[in-house]
């Protein structure tokens, strides 16, 4: 038995998704990101927990994260938040992921997928706001959108994007994060004039939830938060607002050891 062990506070997990959810409404959807085996917590128990707790969807990065979680009977609505290769849609697919897609030519090869297989495939349509990173162009959003839609076999479930600076106080990125919200709002209506629903919009990661009450949209996605480290504790937001208070969240892991050996070490020696 090793010294050191790491505990993991299931309650904490439970008392910090209800803090998320009374901040962003009931009404609203919450999705808990458990890439990484939830950064080292435990991905099947946490996952697990977040479930019977009223989570509505379970976020990974890579197709076998989705798979082990399957795995382990988890069946609740698994986002895939990484861009996968054209040969995981045979598994994407049987597996029942929901990738997040942002060019026409995957959408197409899903397309394939999906058809070979004879089973519709659900996803969401991520757009590119302001992250820089994966995403459409704004301007690209409405045909892929309508592409997906007018498929037989692929499902438009939901338009998302993602802030990149929503964890900041300065000003520049307030007002950054802003812009990226006014896009994808003028992105949704776009879509929803061309005549597609675009299913559940989400943009909110934790600095949404905690600072940007207007990114809420139909669904959060609070990572870091959820694991107990507000963004608002940064040492940048407490120089531009030291008086705030920010929406509290609990760690949800503790380090635990016991003490070896202790040693003298002279001033000048090698440590």
């Amino acid at each position: 038995m090793r010294a050191t062990k790491a505990i993991v506070y299931l309650g904490n997990l439970r008392r910090n998704i209800q803090a998320a959810r009374n901040k962003a409404g009931t009404h609203r959807k919450i999705c808990f990101p458990v890439k990484a085996d939830a950064y080292g917590h435990g991905a099947v128990p946490l996952s697990r927990t977040a479930l019977d707790a009223g989570v509505e969807y379970l976020a990974v990065a890579i197709v076998s994260e989705g798979a082990d979680l399957r795995s382990a009977g988890i069946n609740a609505p698994i986002l895939l938040f990484a861009q996968s290769l054209p040969e995981e849609l045979p598994d994407i697919v049987s597996l029942g992921l929901i990738p997040l897609v942002s060019d026409g030519v995957f959408i197409e090869e899903a397309e394939r997928a999906a058809e070979r297989a004879k089973k519709k495939l659900t996803m969401h349509l991520k757009v590119n706001t302001g992250m820089g990173r994966l995403g459409c162009r704004p301007e690209d959003a409405v045909a892929l959108a309508t592409k997906i839609a007018s498929s037989k076999w692929l499902t438009l479930e939901g338009t998302a994007t993602h802030l990149s600076v929503s964890d900041s106080l300065d000003p520049g990125d307030l007002a950054y994060t802003k812009e990226q919200l006014s896009r994808f709002r003028e992105v949704v209506d776009s879509i929803k004039k061309a005549g597609v629903n675009p299913g559940i919009v989400h943009a909110a990661n934790s600095g949404g939830v905690v600072f940007h009450e207007e990114s809420y949209f139909d669904m959060i996605r609070p990572g870091i938060f959820l694991y107990g480290y507000s963004p608002g504790d940064q040492p940048g937001n407490q120089r531009a607002n030291p008086s705030a208070k920010w929406l509290s969240a609990e760690p949800l892991m503790e380090f635990c050891t016991a003490v070896v050996s202790i040693k003298k070490a002279k001033k000048g020696e090698a440590i």
